[in-house]
């Protein structure tokens, strides 16, 4: 039977392809004659820095923002002056003739140099280019904006322009009153509008000294979405808001819990919060100081049951006190020594190297509790931090007293007698390095610890070392690559993150960590085998997947337990555990789109990437996982090269703004290569991105039109499927599926889907198609005459 009916496949698929930039610098005029000029003939702004020599955030502006590639891109489309108030006359004239009274000002002028608006203080290149942008797009002067926001106080968007232009020059006041009406216009459901205006018009209200505004709308913050309770800057505004409140106990509590995060500078912020909170609050957290230095002590003088009932007590008030978990792991390693052999013994190591784990996740960040982790877990580390003979030891304690108290020369000395005695102890390398850096002689430090690191490979701080050297003779490339050998020859040593969070600002870019991301407490098998208590601290659409995770783990403890020693976790255990949570998520979203949780969405996403194990290794690390993670690393070094590339260096959390994680969003681009030169290394590709995000709509058109090409409609009917549950109005989407009932000869079926896209479509030829298909169906649904 002849076929009379047509289909046209559109071309249709989208490139959303990562944009390369390439750093130079930014092109800038030195004189407004100049600037004028060339604004004039482009029909251009100016951006105007008055800047002076002594003001730091005018330096931190041109170190850290006027050097990113980003900005430097971004400034290509307008015309960027800079002139010092301080050395140059032309600065001078500036800030006399746009009264700049404060440093940094930069202003935005029009063509003709007349002032738009101004900017000051210092900032991210991200803030900067929105702040910008913001006067770019409505180029009115402030103060007429003002006018006409005052005038048409029901006009959403212009009350949310005029206000984050006035919170963009710090006129706070103008800002939160704009913002104000800006949020009681908007739609309470439209989170993407909301939630920005609640963060402006909380800081505006803020810096007005409007506490009680500013702590409600964190709060309403808060409550849209549990999620937002997890950036601590916010809740650290939160703290401080309740401090000038007066509301000392709520301070304090969210003061104490900022002290254990993962940022250096929020915990230094918190410290200075509780500092200036009245004297008994104040007099708490030196009394716990105080009595951790006793505890300290007693553990020092081997008096270990003295010591457990105190941490005990310092553990019921501060449970999450993670320097009181390591001390309890000390005081239980100590007391299972001196045990004989037998259950009890055995139960105490186990329980040691499980707070040991609780400890060090709480803070992983903490040098010193990293330094005693490894002393207490000495069997696992494949390196020494002493020499073997005792006349050596001596030599090197002495060598390094002298260090200490900048005896170099001498300590140069000593550390030579180390070494020719025990001419492969690593470490005497490294300390000859030390001193050869704190003299400025950078070249031969770096061989120094080179070496150090050739004759102990797994051995952190050798590569550290190595790459503040190369940072010092200014190269940073290699610099940042020692960095990553830090990280591959220990993942729990603080000093490599912290060294490549440093790296990622200079370049102005960020690291993403996950050390969060698997709640701490869940690490640990519970001694009752009953989570329910735990489970209360994960929102209720996630606690059946990390119920099984609870469950595996007392499982396999059970399983596992018996024939050893003690019960150390293994990395084999949390893929286990994390696999069998991550397929009862990953049915749970296929049943319930609408179900989302960062970090179980990230952890899918990586075992989607069968990246699970590398996860595991570089962020879960413990010193237990040694054997295990050395034999996976001389395997698979490139995976974990890219795992750290993939989900650290390139923030795979982040989503773009149709909300497709990273990781789906780079399998779809690759794809877009190949959809026309080889088709099936692009639906493979596809398939990748919708195994992460089974509703990625580009990803469904793309994968449905290949089939189609390939005349695979019964491949094509799942994705057709899905894009028309999402798109039940594309004409498209009902003309592809009404032509795989065609095929199927079902014309009943096909006909009303086919009348259905002729009433929508728009395009005159595409309706004419559609309507040669209907009158096709039709045809072959009418009655045949009996010869």
């Amino acid at each position: 039977m002849a076929r009379r009916y047509c289909l046209c496949l559109a071309s249709f698929f989208l490139f959303l392809l990562p944009v390369s930039l390439k750093a130079a610098q930014i092109d800038w005029k030195h004189s407004l004659g100049e600037a004028v000029e060339a604004a004039s003939k482009e029909g251009k702004f100016i951006v105007l820095d008055v800047s002076a020599d002594w003001c730091p955030a005018c330096r931190d502006l041109e170190r850290h923002v006027y050097t990113d590639a980003r900005f430097i891109e971004f400034s290509r489309s307008q015309i960027f002056m800079l002139v010092d108030a301080d050395r140059e006359s032309e600065g001078r004239r500036m800030q006399a003739q746009f009264r700049v009274e404060a440093f940094p000002t930069i202003l935005v002028l029009d063509s003709r140099g007349h002032e738009l608006d101004r900017l000051t203080g210092s900032t991210s290149p991200e803030n900067l280019m929105e702040s910008l942008q913001r006067i770019f797009d409505h180029p009115v002067p402030g103060a007429e904006l003002d006018k006409q926001a005052e005038a048409d106080p029901q006009d959403a968007e212009l009350q949310t322009v005029a206000g984050r232009r006035a919170f963009d020059r710090r006129d706070f006041k103008t800002a939160e009153r704009f913002l104000g009406r800006a949020l009681q216009l908007a739609d309470p459901a439209d989170l993407q509008t909301v939630v920005p205006l609640l963060v402006d018009f909380a800081e505006a209200g803020f810096n007005n000294g409007h506490f009680e505004t500013a702590l409600s709308s964190i709060d309403r913050l808060f409550g849209l979405d549990e999620s937002y309770r997890k950036i601590e800057w916010l809740r650290m505004r939160r703290a401080l808001i309740l401090s000038a409140l007066d509301r000392n106990e709520e301070a304090y509590t969210a003061g104490l819990e900022l002290m254990r995060s993962q940022s250096s500078d929020i915990r230094e912020e918190a410290r200075e919060l509780i500092d200036g909170l009245p004297k008994e609050f104040r007099r708490t957290v030196e009394e716990q100081e105080k009595r951790h230095k006793r505890l300290d002590e007693s553990l020092r003088k081997q008096k270990f049951d003295e010591a457990m009932p105190e941490v005990a007590r310092i553990l019921a008030e501060a449970p999450d006190d993670p320097l009181a978990h390591v001390q309890l792991a000390r005081a239980l390693f100590g007391l299972s020594a001196q045990k004989a052999p037998g259950p009890e013994a055995k139960r105490q190591l186990s329980r040691a190297y499980a707070e040991l784990r609780l400890g060090r996740r709480l803070s992983v960040d903490d040098l010193g509790l990293y330094t005693t982790e490894s002393e207490l877990t000495e069997g696992f580390r494949d390196f020494r931090l002493v020499p073997r003979s005792s006349d050596a030891r001596k030599e090197f304690e002495k060598a390094e007293k002298d260090f200490s108290v900048g005896r170099y020369q001498k300590a140069v000395e000593r550390y030579r007698k180390v070494l020719r005695e025990e001419p492969d102890f690593a470490r005497a390398y490294l300390r000859l390095g030390d001193c050869f850096y704190v003299s400025g002689q950078m070249d031969t430090a770096l061989s120094l610890y080179l070496q150090s690191s050739r004759k102990s490979p797994r051995d952190p701080a050798a590569y550290r070392s190595a790459s503040d050297a190369l940072l010092e003779l200014g190269q940073s490339q290699r610099a940042r690559e020692m960095l990553v050998e830090s990280l591959l020859a220990d993942p729990g040593y603080p000093l490599a993150w912290r060294g490549l969070e440093t790296s990622a600002e200079r370049e102005g870019t960020s690291i993403e960590r996950h050390v969060g991301v698997v709640p701490a407490r869940f690490l640990i098998p519970t001694d009752d085998g009953e989570p329910g208590s735990l489970l209360k601290t994960v929102p209720s659409s996630t606690v059946s997947s990390w119920r099984v995770y609870l469950n595996c783990k007392d499982q396999w403890r059970k399983a596992h337990a018996d024939d050893a020693p003690c019960f150390l976790p293994s990395a084999r255990e949390e893929t286990v555990c994390l696999g069998l949570t991550l397929t009862v998520w990953d049915r749970l979203k296929s049943m319930d789109r609408s179900i989302q949780d960062a970090d179980l969405d990230f952890l899918r996403q990586v075992w989607i990437d069968e990246q699970l194990d590398a996860f595991i290794f570089l962020e879960l690390f413990t010193p237990e996982y040694r054997a295990a993670f050395e034999t996976w690393k001389s395997k698979n070094r490139g995976r974990a090269l890219r795992y750290l590339e993939d989900y650290v260096f390139t923030p795979a959390q982040a989503a773009d703004r149709d909300g497709y994680n990273s990781s789906a969003m780079k399998a779809f681009n690759e794809g877009t290569k190949y959809h026309t030169s080889d088709p099936l290394v692009a639906l493979e590709l596809y398939r990748k991105a919708l195994r992460q995000e089974p509703y990625m709509l580009p990803a469904l058109q793309n994968a449905t039109f290949l089939y189609f090409e390939q005349e695979e409609y019964d491949k094509a009917l799942p994705y057709l499927t899905r894009w028309r549950e999402l798109e039940p109005e594309s004409s498209q989407a009902l003309h592809l599926l009404a032509f795989v009932f065609i095929e199927h000869e079902e014309f009943a079926d096909a006909l009303p889907l086919l009348q259905k896209a002729a009433g929508i479509e728009q395009d005159p030829e595409e309706r004419e198609k559609i309507e040669s298909n209907i009158r096709f169906c039709q045809s072959m649904l009418e009655p045949t005459e009996e010869p």
